[in-house]
């Protein structure tokens, strides 16, 4: 999914210039080598911390079913744009409960997402768009 993600940036933000981080470093190696030929200057990261410094996007696809903490809050400066789209089901998180107190929160469809997604560990009420 993160190469779909990242072609949909380029085609519709212009955006060309990826890091790539995942455990499995296999992994990043695989979506570097499916992505060459399309435009992209890619650098894969060593961590999670690399691969986000000073970003202005950060996308999270993990496959990994259970809570995990893929961005904790010091990683994540002010402003910047997250496409969390790995909490999928319910049990399954990336983002620090901190990130998401501090963020304007947007999602398709508020009844799914508060079962299968990131603010699944927020209050039912807590505002979301």
């Amino acid at each position: 999914q993160s190469e779909f993600q990242a072609i949909a940036f380029k085609a519709l933000l212009g955006i060309d210039r990826l890091r790539l981080y995942d455990i499995d470093r296999q992994a990043s190696e695989k979506c570097a080598r499916n992505l060459a030929g399309k435009g992209f200057d890619i650098t894969i990261c060593a961590t999670g911390q690399d691969a986000v410094e000073g970003v202005d996007i950060i996308t999270t696809v993990t496959a990994d079913k259970q809570y995990a903490t893929i961005l904790t809050d010091n990683m994540v400066g002010s402003g910047v744009h997250i496409n969390a789209v790995g909490g999928d089901c319910p049990g399954k998180t990336e983002l620090h409960r901190d990130i998401l107190l501090r963020s304007d929160i947007f999602v398709e469809f508020p009844p799914q997402t508060r079962i299968e997604g990131e603010i699944q560990q927020l209050d039912a009420d807590h505002p979301v768009t």
